[in-house]
């Protein structure tokens, strides 16, 4: 399925932001939960940013836009929840208080 121009250059933006936070953003240190079940979701996201990846390059939008929706909801969990930190000038892309 065919997008507009101006939708494409958002998908590729926010793929870009979605690769550069999962490149900076660590597990805070004292959390109350099972530290190895936050590094799987943070797997589970960057295989998704990956499988986003695929799509784009395969032209298939739709799919590619909904796996980097998936991944980015997971990473807006895991900051409301509190378990991991994220550096303050990509916290304008999530869903938290600033």
């Amino acid at each position: 399925m065919e997008i507009d121009k101006k939708n494409l250059r958002q998908l590729i933006r926010d793929l870009t932001r979605l690769q550069a936070v999962l490149e900076n953003i660590k597990i805070k240190e004292d959390i109350n939960v099972d530290r190895e079940v936050v590094e799987d979701l943070l797997n589970m996201v960057e295989a998704y940013l990956k499988d986003a990846l695929y799509f784009l390059s395969q032209r298939a939008y739709i799919e590619s836009l909904e796996l980097e929706a998936y991944a980015w909801g997971i990473l807006d969990a895991l900051a409301n929840l509190n378990l991991i930190e994220i550096p303050n000038e990509m916290r304008k892309w999530f869903k938290i208080e600033q």
